[in-house]
């Protein structure tokens, strides 16, 4: 396949392939013994010359990182390696074993070999080769294409930059000189005709194809001309025309270095073959102004690679520097996140910024450290080099600076690459014809909005000095691809490159390659439903100390990763502004827990929106199939819990119909890992939908387990009513005068049903029927098999009849104690309940149901009479059982974020007996004013006076909802701005901050005055001053900070500090230069922002612990689910519990009501059952679920047609 050259090979190497394409020079020979030599004797001669120009180890710098080898590939300028996880490529020293291969090419920073899969190195695919142009001397090669492949440098070889404290003088200075948007140039709808330009000519307006696809109107291709044309400065067809970011918006960069020696390193040398092309290129670096001459302590290496256009490419080894840098901890956007935000748009428009990193002007201080010797002599670079470690980070803050008021509605950025949004509809008319512009007809709306925003975008770019490469230019296009993403209207979509490489992967032989296969998939995995199990069977190759073994399973596997890839739907992004329901269906079984995230869109049909899944582990997957599907659910809520939160309408669905009541019950299962997660679990607000199997599409849609016939759930759960309350149903009424309420009520349902008498427990009841007959006639009900037929047999002994006034009765046996009645006609059922409960003081569950126990019997009958007692009026609405609310706290992060104001009642004291209080949530800071009545305009007078004049305004107050904060109070408020939050009557917790420093205030305040003869406090109006400071410089006990100190970064200064003279006032002295009390008072003022944020997260802390603390007290109390509209809840008569109630002979619950609606605030707007609404507006803590009975058709009219004993007969035998 090739001449071979005589060449002389060094001492234990076979064989060595060098090319260089720009001289169209090969060297080979082989190399196979190459593992025996050290790297200092490995070496290139040049075939000519006969000199060494290059040491392999130092040839090879590795691209580890996609977003670095796409800023590199797409920037117009060199490249310079560094080191950093946020760097592109750098220098890597390869272990001679790489060299270990048949045939190896070597082309500037790569490695071209024949059979990659025999190196014994990571190699990344990077680019095919087309030998062509070859000169009659130069080795023929057959027209067979080449991958060129890199090497990959591990995590553990990299150089890191230091971590450290970012130094203030390297701080850059960001602002915006003026407005950009004042000079904007208008844009007219009736686009005029093009008119080429000195720097935009026909031809070069052509090269930017405005509408390849033919996707615009004729007059919309004029308009995005005429766009072009008005910001084209922007666009520069010539380096000399290239942009440098504005030093009036960003300071030069200063590059932060810890203390460090100078370094000199031995300069490569040039091939002598591409000299004069390398010193050109030199040249014209200078000349554009990326280079200058330097007199410099250090020196650094480069060298040059070829370009895949052929040109070629500086390269820069930045890792000395790398090691001495302080980290930029700045970040660039997640990738995936970035990109989910433009799938669905009607069009987009894409820029590449023209030479990235080096619009962006390094500081002349910082400028040495990046030296190297050339021809031309020592030079340094004078902007952000590619490779150094923070260039990423600098760059991407300084773009997302510029357009920040686009972000994200209409733009974003990563790094040079910046995507312009469209509109996400056409505004499609009832024919689906796109709505179009009243003034001009021929320019469709949703292509007008786009325009103005891509307008607007490069206007801004415009002034800030910013330039974009005119070939990468795509505008207005369809579809578009972003970040390795493809994004059309439909959404997002896997790259097409992508796919084809793992449609044409070849059958996998080694573990390698298995890696190489699963690495390029996971890269478009949220395509994949059930991902992590289709791809078990190949993960399982790659475990340790697992044995390679291609089989069918992973034939199967492969096969379908690569179908699935090739079919992959278009996924759009949750539209958090809409009130569509979001699905999230999940589904487990043992190898996987499997979710999908979709969306229901305007026409009704379900978008997915990422596909996802999460393997498990050999312990999880031996859970039982209830306890698997509740893990599975928890770990889907929390994997993606980021994109749940802002949901308006989330909707579970399952087809485990077990689920909804292992998690309204969690004590039925008390086992702390379930509890745990179905902690996790109601930490989201949704909705739960049972899916059966047979409909369900989710991932791996499982067969449901039923619960057992069996299983019982303990009474004494308060929550259980809600399942027993499931059970009525309705039936038409009938009437029953003989036993009525004896509270009359009108209710909307119409018929009593006791839950034992519904369908799915009919099972007992038909066995009771088919007992009795078999005990009157012998005859045996029809069976399934003979152990069914033995079972019936045995059971009917446990039964027997008697006569009793000419009717036959049926007894059940009770081993030692007396027989009971067998109950079989429901409505006597009902009698027995109400003279058992409604007749005999009412009393609880568990006596009424030993009373009725050791007389009668019927199939869950403790059924029956839990759910009688629970659903007796008189006893709901006088139930000591109090609901609480769960909590919600607090996050306060600056001062005045959040300020609670209250009135509390004092002795009548100089005309004044009230004190109105206002607390900061953050610093408890206090303002108290004496006040002789509860006015709005005293209250809008202390207000604007003391919290106003004093600190500005502030985020929010929060008052109760008395008439002294309406009024002139809120007209103040509203036009200060200030949003005001009420909270519902007798709802004392939710102003808390406030209320409970009331006691404290007031003790404080009582004790510090003098009392009269008959021991009240006097003249405490004339305190509240002197009390109020002594509650600022207190130490709060949670946070560790006075409020005085938290409020004014320095601790008060009190009369014995000067007296003793203490610390405090040790460094202010008497003749103290301004400049000095600057000092120390800046001193004081750098600590108190960290004071503030620590103080803000120990009270943050402080307040979840509480938090937790009361969900432990009142676990069973807690208010879990929301009301619905049209439920029956009892309102708690509060009102009366505050009042001197000397009998407590008033109920404690009022209702039942209807709710009507919830409102923002969590609290209930209710009516009554005639439809009257209530104007006041409930807590949630005090609503009570009402558990229904109908005032008519409760029970029977005629006693002696059901054989039922008499009033006092029935008394007498209870």
């Amino acid at each position: 396949m090739f001449d071979i050259p005589s060449l002389e090979i060094p001492h234990g190497v076979d064989a060595i392939i060098a090319i260089d394409i720009v001289n169209n020079i090969f060297l080979l020979a082989q190399a196979e013994s190459i593992v025996d030599s050290e790297p200092s004797d490995i070496t290139f001669r040049h075939p000519i010359v006969e000199e060494e120009f290059v040491d392999l180890p130092d040839l090879v710098p590795d691209v580890d990182s996609d977003e670095s080898e796409a800023a590199e590939n797409d920037s117009q300028t060199d490249s310079e390696f560094g080191d950093d996880e946020q760097s592109s490529d750098d220098f890597s020293t390869i272990d001679t074993q790489v060299l270990d291969s048949p045939f190896l090419f070597v082309l500037d920073k790569q490695y071209i070999s024949l059979y990659p899969e025999e190196d014994g190195i990571d190699w990344n695919e990077d680019v095919l080769i087309f030998p062509t142009e070859l000169s009659d001397s130069t080795p023929k090669i057959d027209n067979v294409p080449l991958k060129a492949y890199t090497a990959y440098k591990r995590v553990a070889q990299k150089v890191h930059p230091v971590s450290g404290t970012f130094p203030e003088a390297a701080r850059v200075h960001r602002q915006f000189p003026h407005d950009p948007l004042d000079s904007l140039p208008p844009l007219s709808c009736k686009p005029p005709d093009f008119v080429p330009t000195d720097r935009l000519t026909h031809e070069r307006m052509e090269s930017l194809q405005v509408n390849p696809d033919n996707f615009l109107w004729p007059e919309e291709v004029k308009l995005f001309q005429h766009i072009l044309k008005l910001n084209e400065a922007t666009l520069p067809f010539e380096e000399k025309d290239r942009g440098t970011l504005s030093r009036q918006y960003f300071s030069d960069y200063i590059m932060p270095t810890v203390p460090h020696t100078p370094w000199e390193y031995k300069h490569i040398p040039i091939p002598p073959g591409i000299r004069e092309k390398v010193i050109e290129l030199l040249k014209s670096k200078i000349e554009a102004g990326v280079y200058e001459t330097s007199q410099s302590s250090y020196r650094g290496q480069w060298f040059c690679v070829l370009k895949k256009n052929g040109t070629l490419r500086i390269v820069h080894n930045l890792q000395p520097l790398n090691k001495v840098s302080i980290r930029d901890a700045g970040q660039l956007p997640i990738i995936d996140d970035f990109v989910e935000s433009y799938g669905g748009r009607q069009c987009y428009t894409v820029f590449d910024l023209f030479w990235g990193f080096d619009a962006r002007m390094v500081d002349s201080k910082s400028r040495d450290m990046t030296a190297f010797y050339t021809p031309l002599g020592l030079l340094r670079l004078t902007a952000l080099p590619m490779g150094y470690t923070n260039s990423p980070a600098e760059f991407q803050k300084c773009m997302t600076f510029i357009l920040a008021d686009e972000i994200p509605d209409k733009a974003n950025i990563f790094i040079d690459d910046l995507p312009i949004k469209g509109p996400s509809t056409q505004y499609l008319d009832d024919k689906g014809n796109p709505e179009t512009l009243t003034e001009n007809p021929k320019i469709r709306r949703f292509i007008w909005e786009h325009a103005q925003d891509v307008h607007r975008i490069m206007h801004r770019i415009k002034c800030a000095g910013g330039t974009f490469s005119p070939k990468k230019t795509q505008i207005c296009r369809q579809s578009v691809l972003i970040v390795g993403q493809k994004c059309t209207p439909e959404g997002r979509l896997p790259d097409d490159d992508q796919v084809v490489k793992i449609q044409k992967w070849p059958i996998m032989k080694t573990v390698k390659e298995v890696r190489g296969f699963l690495g390029l998939c996971g890269t478009v995995r949220i395509w994949i439903k059930d991902y992590s199990k289709l791809a078990r069977p190949l993960t399982e190759l790659i475990r340790k100390d697992a044995d390679f073994e291609w089989n069918e399973r992973c034939q199967e596997s492969f096969d379908t990763l690569k179908a699935l890839v090739s079919s992959a739907p278009a996924l759009r992004p949750i539209d958090y502004t809409s009130d569509n329901p979001v699905i999230m269906s999940v589904d487990t079984s043992y190898i996987a827990v499997g979710f999908i995230l979709s969306q229901i869109d305007e026409q009704g049909r379900r978008r997915p929106a990422r596909y996802g899944s999460i393997p498990l582990n050999e312990r999880e997957s031996r859970y039982s199939q209830p306890k698997l599907e509740l893990f599975g659910l928890y770990r889907a809520l929390r994997s993606w819990r980021i994109y749940l939160i802002g949901v308006k309408n989330l909707v579970i669905e399952m087809d485990a119909n077990c689920i909804k009541g292992i998690i309204n019950n969690p004590d039925i299962q008390p086992n702390h890992a379930m509890n745990r997660w179905i902690q996790g679990i109601l930490l989201f607000d949704f909705t739960l939908k049972h899916v059966p199997a047979t409909q369900f599409k989710g991932p791996d849609a499982l067969s449901r387990r039923p619960l057992g016939e069996d299983e019982k759930i303990p009474s004494d759960d308060d929550a259980w009513l809600d399942d027993i309350a499931l059970l009525i149903t309705l039936v038409h009424p009938e009437e029953f005068p003989s036993f009525d309420f004896s509270i009359p009520t009108h209710l909307p349902y119409q018929t009593y049903v006791l839950p034992s008498s519904q369908p799915n427990l009919s099972r007992a009841e038909q066995r009771l029927v088919d007992i009795k007959n078999f005990l009157e006639t012998l005859e045996i009900p029809e069976t399934n098999s003979l152990q069914a037929r033995k079972r019936f047999l045995k059971s009917t002994a446990q039964y027997f009849l008697k006569e009793h006034e000419g009717q036959q009765k049926m007894y059940k046996k009770n081993s030692n104690q007396i027989p009971t009645l067998v109950v079989m006609n429901k409505r006597k059922r009902i009698a027995i309940l109400t003279k058992s409960h409604d007749e005999l003081g009412h009393k609880g569950e568990q006596a009424v149901f030993e009373l009725i126990r050791l007389r009668f019997y019927w199939p869950h009958m403790r059924t029956d009479v839990h759910h009688h007692v629970s659903s007796c009026h008189e006893c709901q609405i006088r139930n000591t059982k109090r609901m609480e609310v769960p909590l919600t706290i607090s996050r306060p992060t600056s001062v005045f974020q959040k300020v609670y104001i209250d009135v509390m009642y004092m002795p009548l004291s100089g005309g004044k007996h009230l004190i109105v209080a206002a607390k900061d949530d953050l610093t408890g800071i206090t303002e108290v004013r004496a006040i002789p009545n509860v006015l709005a305009t005293t209250l809008a007078s202390f207000f604007e006076e003391q919290i106003y004049h004093r600190y500005g305004v502030v985020g929010q107050v929060t008052t109760d909802n008395g008439n002294e904060v309406k009024g002139a109070f809120q007209l103040l408020l509203q036009r200060l701005g200030i949003p005001q939050v009420r909270i519902s009557a007798y709802n004392k917790h939710a102003n808390g901050v406030v209320e409970r420093g009331h006691y404290i205030f007031r003790e404080a305040l009582i004790k510090s005055c003098e009392k009269n003869s008959a021991g009240e406090a006097m003249h405490w109006e004339t305190k509240v001053s002197l009390a109020m400071f002594a509650d600022r410089v207190t130490v709060n006990g949670v946070t560790g900070y006075s409020p005085f100190y938290l409020l004014h970064g320095m601790h008060p200064v009190l009369p014995f500090d000067l007296f003793e003279a203490t610390f405090l006032v040790e460094d202010f002295k008497s003749g103290l230069s301004t400049s000095d009390l600057l000092a120390l008072r800046i001193r004081q003022l750098e600590k108190h922002e960290d004071d503030i944020e620590r103080a803000s997260e120990v009270l943050v802390l402080a307040r979840l612990q509480s938090k937790e603390q009361f969900n432990k007290r009142f676990a069973h109390r807690l208010q879990k689910p929301s009301y619905p509209e049209g439920a029956l809840v009892l309102l708690r008569n509060t009102r009366f519990e505050t009042e001197l109630n000397k009998f407590k002979i008033n109920p404690l619950y009022l209702g039942p009501f209807e709710v009507v609606r919830q409102t923002r605030n969590g609290a209930y707007v209710l009516k009554e059952l005639d439809g009257t609404e209530h104007a006041e507006h409930y807590a949630a803590f005090r609503l009570l679920s009402y558990i229904s009975r109908s005032e008519l058709g409760l029970y029977m009219t005629e006693e002696e047609d059901l054989n039922l004993p008499s009033e006092e007969n029935l008394e007498e035998s209870l």
